[in-house]
């Protein structure tokens, strides 16, 4: 019997706001994400470094279960500079990407 398997991200579903313009999460400084988001060791990001920016923005996009997660944690201009370095599954980069056209834009 040849049974595919069904992972967890094929069924999860992902959140994306409405607009980019409703997040307005921090731009600098250290941030802690609750555990819900993020339960690593890190934990605990320091957003005036690229690559901590973008590792949390990952682990945001990935686990948000509500827009309210999304507008509390990302910003849309930062995360607009972001975007093509961001290593996210297709089942989260592809909604994003049709909502947004202009992330396409931002470097690839």
């Amino acid at each position: 019997m040849d049974e595919r398997r069904i992972l967890y991200s094929e069924q999860r579903p992902y959140v994306v706001p409405e607009t980019l313009e409703e997040l307005t999460g921090p731009t600098q400084g250290e941030v802690t994400l609750p555990n819900h988001l993020d339960w690593s060791e890190q934990g605990t990001y320091n957003l005036d470094d690229r690559r901590e920016l973008s590792v949390m923005y990952e682990r945001v996009l990935r686990e948000a279960g509500h827009v309210r997660d999304l507008r509390r944690y990302v910003n849309g201009v930062m995360l607009r500079r972001v975007w093509p370095h961001l290593f996210l599954p297709h089942r989260v980069r592809t909604p994003w990407e049709e909502r947004f056209p202009e992330l396409i834009r931002t470097g690839r």
